[in-house]
């Protein structure tokens, strides 16, 4: 007998090498798009067994996303899909997004990519925040959109100053000898997040508070620290020292510099002192003799300095990196009291003689008006600006010098803070 072997062959299902195809109907590439809008995205999909789900979704030139993505359940061979995404998110600045189009059969997937354009929705004033103390608290009166007023909030302690970031919807009011820094949403005014106080209630604790473009808040203190923290929630990036024996006072990024006014704690001397902003590494500092009431980048590594020397207004421009510079303007009389950026290379300078324009390229200060002020907030979106002294809001033409409107509140206001549907 002869034995014949029996071969056996084991069928396998044919494996899935292909994902689906995909075809993008609309939009078409460089489609534009202002906020708040919606994008509809039609895409026709097919497959040789079955697509399970399409996935549609939009990504910043930094590949963050910049709405809630869908998915489509198809589960056919084929189909036409169409969804739309929501972009409302007024903080989004214009540019290039992508669409992406992701189809997948349960094992490969395939993805379609259109190149779009973000238009930013127009600036918009949302409120004006005015902040005070009156009967030892701290009063917030809040002007809405139509700039009618209301009382916003009362905190139960001293007061030197406010700052805010309309991107996180955070004002932060800071204590002075004795009270904290407060982060409140400007939605409903609860707090999100303190910094405690920790002073001996002998000296004012808060020197300083600002902001950066990046969203950051730049804090002095009076334990003889700068600190930047995250305006949103408070955490710390880092908590640097100031030079020995010195406190600071003003802030201000310069390209990738930090840079401090600070002054002897028992003598005369001021240093214009240099960190890393990204770690605050002390790098270098110069001799200052300028009381500094704020910094104002004029590129990445040059600043003007504003402030006062022996009771005159002075405008100086200086090198973060060298440290030299030059003075276009010294006022004799004049005291400075705040500054606000109205352009690239324009401000306005509030004083105890009135208001000023300054234009840095033809080094030109002009008089806007003859009214004392106190305290500057620029309104972005109308280009006007917000004037304060004592109780009174004057809103100049800051190229006229007229007064276009009036605004009061029942408290001296200390500082002006408008909140825009993103930072402007």
């Amino acid at each position: 007998m002869i034995l014949v072997p029996f071969l056996l062959f084991s069928c396998k299902k044919d494996e899935d090498q292909n994902g689906p195809s995909i075809e993008i109907i609309f939009p078409n590439n460089g489609a534009s798009f202002m906020v708040p809008t919606e994008v509809p995205v039609r895409v026709r999909v097919s497959d040789d067994r079955e697509v399970t789900t399409v996935r549609f979704d939009l990504y910043n030139s930094d590949g963050i996303p910049v709405t809630n993505g869908r998915t489509a359940t198809v589960e056919a061979p084929s189909a036409e899909v169409e969804r739309s995404l929501d972009l409302t998110d007024e903080r989004l600045l214009s540019g290039a997004i992508t669409l992406a189009v992701r189809a997948s059969d349960g094992v490969q997937e395939t993805t379609e990519h259109r190149s779009l354009q973000l238009q930013a929705a127009p600036l918009r004033l949302r409120a004006l925040y005015a902040t005070g103390v009156s009967g030892g608290q701290t009063i917030i009166t809040r002007f809405d959109s139509l700039l009618a007023p209301s009382i916003w909030s009362t905190v139960a302690q001293d007061h030197s100053g406010a700052v805010i970031s309309s991107n996180s919807g955070t004002l932060a009011i800071a204590g002075n000898v004795t009270g904290d820094l407060i982060g409140l949403n400007t939605s409903d005014a609860t707090a999100q997040w303190t910094l405690n106080n920790p002073g001996t209630g002998q000296l004012p604790f808060f020197l300083w508070a600002g902001t950066t473009d990046q969203g950051r808040l730049l804090i002095s203190t009076g334990d003889a620290f700068v600190r930047s923290m995250n305006f949103a929630t408070g955490a710390q990036s880092y908590a640097r020292g100031t030079l020995p024996g010195h406190l600071a006072g003003a802030l201000e990024q310069v390209g990738t510099y930090l840079i401090s006014d600070q002054w002897e704690i028992a003598g005369p001397m001021r240093r214009l002192v240099i960190y890393s902003f990204a770690t605050g590494d002390l790098l270098t500092s110069y001799a200052l003799d300028i009381e500094v009431v704020g910094f104002w980048a004029l590129d990445e590594d040059r600043v003007l300095v504003f402030g006062n020397r022996n009771g005159d207004l002075v405008i100086a421009e200086r090198n973060v990196e060298l440290g030299g510079g030059w003075e276009p303007i010294d006022l004799s009389n004049s005291v400075l009291r705040d500054v606000v950026r109205t352009g690239p290379q324009s401000f306005v300078l509030a004083t105890d003689q009135g208001t000023f324009r300054y234009t840095y390229p033809n080094n030109s200060l002009v008089p806007l008006d003859g009214s004392p002020s106190m305290v500057l907030a620029y309104h972005a979106a109308s280009g006007a600006v917000f004037s304060a002294a004592g109780n009174t809001i004057r809103i100049l033409d800051p190229i006229l010098g007229s007064t276009l409107g009036t605004l009061n509140t029942s408290h001296p206001i200390t500082s002006l803070c408008p909140l825009f549907n993103r930072d402007p």
